[in-house]
């Protein structure tokens, strides 16, 4: 893989993990806190539609390549990232030039997150 150019990662995306309080009954609320804002790129890969019990669902897969650093790489499929505000699942993670310069993701959205 190429590396993208400067003008490449043209994206504002924000990375969040799953946060957990007591409910104060013996469960616990979820919400999503922010931890890291990059510039990214991201392509449209594919999409699917699907009727489940009389419902459509339609999830879309896509690529995101974001600059490597310390705290991107201590992310993993258990956070999510907002691509135009829009939450999307990471599903898998890569380092596909080998060098470590980058990171490629693939990323899920349409899916409960």
């Amino acid at each position: 893989m190429a590396q993208p150019g400067a003008g490449a990662l043209n994206k504002r995306v924000t990375f969040q993990r799953e946060k957990q309080t007591p409910d104060g009954m013996g469960g616990y609320a979820v919400s999503w806190q922010d931890e890291l804002l990059a510039w990214a790129q991201y392509r449209p890969d594919r999409g699917r539609e699907v009727i489940d019990a009389d419902r459509l669902s339609s999830t879309a897969f896509g690529i995101l390549t974001v600059r490597a650093s310390t705290a991107a790489r201590r992310l993993t499929p258990k956070h999510r990232v907002l691509v135009d505000g829009v939450p999307h699942q990471i599903r898998s993670i890569g380092n596909p030039d080998q060098r470590g310069a980058f990171l490629e993701m693939i990323v899920e959205r349409g899916v409960a997150s």
